[in-house]
């Protein structure tokens, strides 16, 4: 039986009572677990790797026979402990923690090759920040080196402002990983901020290390692309709009990461930025991408979930080849500033666009919402699919344009 650390999305969880796959879940603690069809739900504390040990020798379960993680990133170092512990295929600790940690992913990075990655440190105190000034201009990104959907990440373009913005951070740093990676040891980094385009790649490693990419990537607008001050991503699309020539450079450089990580047995989610001097690696996530299982499934009927219990239980994944091509576009919506949700503007509108698939307002009405960078997840999710790419262009046009939240400050 397969079990799935931490938390389950509802999707994978339809996928496996769907396909009549057995599965349990190793729940998180701190969660209010919700069975979604599992046989079995064991609830365990997963901020100690010496504490899940303790209660895996309490449990004495007999029928683990997989590992994964649902796409949640603060699952991955756990999972890979709980793999280690029954003998399963997995990511060793070593390796995990290096794809949940950005200061130890980029040392992985530049000791293997510094072109793959931008500029860094990390940072502990403001006059480290200092030194790194003396040699990287404006602007320059601000992040924590454990959290994700870029919680409390900022792009700054003056001393001021990025003065401010590490004070804040610092304040809220120990609260947030208490709170979005227990396990985790908080940390920040500073790095260049990097000017091109931004695509993701996704796949599966063996436990050899071999490593099969989905050949087709996905391109992204992150919310500087929009013009909005945010440094979350705005919208992620398939098919990519990129050459066959640049697609291979991404895929390329997406590999040299993984090799450098060391990882195995897992998913990748590779991160990537193409600019004027090559791809640079944003990260590598040991896990499915946010919303590439539907995204490649409706773009090119690729079944990454299948894929992905495959890998979990050390088979051989094949060839992740398309049956179709397809429009899909995946939109998170963010307010400008933080306030009480009241509604989204033109929703009525948005409605009756051609490709909208779907709509799901994840606030509710007097919920205090706010931008990624102040710690704050989307507001709203869009769904654009079909097959006019034309269509899909325009509808995304139009939703730059008008879906704003209406906040009460």
């Amino acid at each position: 039986m397969i079990w799935v650390i931490g938390k389950i999305h509802s999707s994978l969880a339809s996928y496996l009572s769907e396909n009549s796959v057995p599965f349990g879940i190793f729940a998180d603690a701190t969660l209010n677990a919700k069975p979604h069809h599992a046989l079995r739900v064991e609830t365990l504390r997963l901020d100690s790797l010496a504490g899940i040990t303790k209660q895996l020798d309490q449990l004495k379960l007999q029928d683990v026979t997989s590992v994964t993680v649902s796409g949640y990133e603060n699952y991955v170092v756990a999972a890979s402990y709980i793999a280690a512990y029954y003998g399963l295929p997995g990511l060793s600790v070593t390796a995990a923690q290096a794809a949940t940690n950005k200061t130890l992913m980029r040392a992985a990075f530049m000791a293997y090759d510094p072109a793959i990655t931008p500029t860094f440190a990390s940072v502990r105190r403001w006059r480290e920040v200092e030194e790194f000034l003396e040699t990287t201009s404006f602007p320059v990104i601000l992040k924590p080196a454990g959290l994700t959907k870029s919680l409390y990440v900022t792009k700054n373009s003056n001393l001021a402002e990025l003065r401010a913005n590490y004070t804040k951070l610092t304040s809220v740093l120990a609260g947030a990983y208490g709170k979005y990676n227990p396990i985790g040891t908080p940390g920040i980094i500073i790095e260049e901020f990097l000017v091109g385009s931004m695509h993701t790649v996704g796949g599966f490693v063996d436990a050899a290390g071999e490593t099969t990419l989905i050949p087709m990537i996905a391109d992204c607008l992150r919310a500087s692309d929009i013009g909005v001050d945010d440094t979350y991503l705005f919208a992620r699309s398939l098919p990519s709009a990129t050459s066959n020539e640049v697609a291979a450079q991404i895929i390329d450089v997406a590999r040299r990461g993984i090799a450098a990580l060391q990882l195995t047995s897992c998913p990748v989610h590779v991160e990537i930025m193409y600019t004027s001097s090559g791809p640079k690696i944003i990260e590598i996530g040991a896990r499915t991408g946010g919303y590439r299982p539907y995204m490649y499934s409706e773009s090119y009927g690729i079944d990454l979930y299948g894929a992905q219990i495959a890998n979990a239980a050390g088979k051989t994944v094949g060839q992740l080849r398309a049956s179709k091509e397809l429009n899909c576009c995946v939109i998170e919506l963010f307010p400008k500033q933080t306030g009480k949700f009241e509604r989204l503007s033109r929703k009525a509108s948005i409605t009756t666009l051609p490709t909208l698939a779907r709509i799901h307002i994840t606030a509710k009405p007097g919920e205090i919402i706010g931008r990624a960078q102040d710690g704050y997840k989307a507001a709203a999710l869009l769904v654009l699919a079909g097959v006019s790419i034309t269509q899909t262009k325009l509808d995304l046009e139009y939703i730059k344009g008008c879906a704003v939240f209406t906040t009460e400050l």
